[in-house]
């Protein structure tokens, strides 16, 4: 029910910008987007950030380049950049350890059932939102 509460929405994306460490990322500023990770974190309340939320889509990380170094990247990024727009209509639930990459667990549709047609929140690990005898 908690992600199936949340409509499908549009972004854009269309600013670079880089948090500390290097980590180059487009800005997602999208309302829908905190409502959908407060969905999901009430499922999973474990995988919170420590941190706060920032919604944001990784592009690279240069380990090794002074703050200058990933402002030049970051400004060359923009200059080239054609903003992109679309329609966000699931979202992929992704795991992984210190030493793996991220994988795709679970696809959730928002706004409703999942396509396999389970309910949205059905997702491994998450709090039965069954009630008895339904």
């Amino acid at each position: 029910v908690a992600l199936g509460r949340v409509p499908p929405f549009d972004i854009l994306l269309e600013k670079f910008a880089a948090f500390p460490g290097g980590n180059i990322h487009l800005e997602v500023a999208a309302p829908q987007v905190v409502e959908a990770f407060e969905a999901a974190a009430g499922l999973f309340p474990q995988c919170r950030p420590a941190q706060g939320f920032h919604a944001h889509l990784t592009v690279g990380k240069l380990v090794k380049a002074n703050a200058t170094e990933v402002e030049a990247q970051v400004a060359a990024l923009q200059r080239d950049w054609t903003p992109l727009h679309f329609n966000v209509s699931h979202l992929s639930l992704l795991v992984r350890t210190a030493t793996t990459p991220f994988r795709e667990v679970r696809r959730v549709a928002l706004g409703g059932a999942a396509p396999d047609g389970a309910p949205a929140d059905a997702v491994p690990g998450a709090p039965s939102t069954a009630r008895p005898g339904a």
